[in-house]
């Protein structure tokens, strides 16, 4: 893996060292031409990519619904050249449970099943629960869209991200930037919440209880909670039964297809990879986060120095919370499946996460060179 990074070695194709090599050459960037980089020239670059993220999802479903799945898969086919897999049918419980006959929405400029990530992660981008950031009704309506889009096509992963988000924005970031927990918010949330969940729970938590065909089962008769249950455990018996250097430092060698329920995605990584690295990057996210939480305390606290200057380095805030949050979503999503080492995910995770740390960086040095 090292050495990958270090000569660039399959870099075309091995994709866990492209995420390091587009943060390096972000941060190289930002740092180079940091004093013409504003709050808001970062808000807008990140404001614009899942404005555009949104809309070719919104070209990809309109094209599943009226039935041309064949058409993408022709045009971008079936293969394993790389990393990034070609356009391929994703079971889609809402169409499935109302007969649509149309499949789930994959991505057409990340790879594919990652288009419910996506909707969810722009969900929280336009979430309409911040202060201190630009407003303007199109942000409600991208809010809107990305809503639709998940439920267009959810998965249980996308539905543990929204829990997920949801705690971190209520419990954590309502300190700062979010204002979820104000009485005008969070009544609407909570009552969309239930409407939405009563509805959904339909075709998201029922499946759970029938029995599962085809080829996913590997031709077992099993149910849907049974095999979640095994997907999730025996990933774990796997990994425990490989040699103790092996469990460290990972196995590259191996040939981990032996392994048919393997669906914990952070497991089939450190098999592969290691121990080491998965708790570098642990550690430096976690990090991350946290001096962006304390980031809120300094900017209260230097608020008559930046009198001027405020709402900028408030914007810094939301930049710096809101893509670390982003990142992390990504992270927990590993616990299912790797879809973050699409090519075109790996990009956007460096992105985020540089522009977090940038905007961590850039607050805290101009706020203490005004003391």
């Amino acid at each position: 893996m090292i050495i990958d990074i270090i000569i660039g070695r399959e870099l075309r194709t091995f994709s866990h060292s492209h995420t390091f090599v587009y943060i390096i050459i972000f941060f190289h960037i930002y740092f180079l031409k940091q004093n013409d980089i504003s709050a808001k020239m970062l808000f807008d670059q990140s404001d614009m990519i899942f404005k555009i993220i949104i809309f070719f999802l919104l070209i990809e479903s309109i094209f599943l619904v009226t039935g041309n799945f064949n058409f993408l898969q022709e045009l971008f086919p079936l293969g394993r050249t790389s990393v990034v897999e070609g356009f391929r049918s994703c079971h889609n419980r809402f169409a499935v449970y109302y007969n649509l006959g149309f499949p789930g929405l994959n991505s057409l400029i990340t790879g594919n099943q990652v288009a419910s990530n996506l909707a969810i992660l722009s969900m929280v981008w336009f979430a309409p629960v911040y202060e201190h950031i630009p407003r303007n009704i199109s942000r409600n309506i991208w809010f809107i869209l990305s809503t639709l889009l998940f439920l267009f096509s959810p998965t249980m992963t996308s539905f543990g991200l929204i829990l997920i988000a949801m705690f971190l924005l209520f419990f954590i970031l309502s300190i700062s930037i979010s204002n979820i927990r104000k009485l005008h918010v969070i009544i609407p949330v909570i009552i969309i919440i239930i409407l939405v969940g009563s509805w959904s729970f339909k075709f998201i938590f029922l499946p759970l209880f029938t029995y599962m065909q085809g080829d996913a089962t590997q031709g077992l008769n099993i149910s849907g909670i049974d095999w979640y249950v095994e997907g999730l455990t025996s990933p774990i018996k796997n990994y425990l039964s490989m040699p103790l250097m092996d469990m460290l430092f990972g196995a590259q060698s191996t040939d981990l297809s032996r392994f048919i329920f393997n669906e914990v995605g952070i497991i089939r990584f450190a098999m592969i990879v290691g121990l080491p690295l998965i708790t570098t990057v642990a550690v430096l996210v976690s990090i991350t986060f946290i001096k962006s939480i304390s980031l809120t305390k300094l900017i209260n606290e230097r608020k008559i120095i930046l009198l001027n200057q405020l709402s900028e380095y408030q914007l810094y805030l939301f930049l710096s919370q809101v893509n670390i949050l982003i990142v992390i979503l990504w992270l927990c999503s590993t616990f299912h499946y790797l879809v973050i080492f699409r090519l075109g995910v790996v990009q956007l995770i460096a992105f985020q996460f540089t522009v977090s740390a940038f905007s961590l960086y850039k607050s805290i040095k101009t706020i203490k060179t005004q003391n």
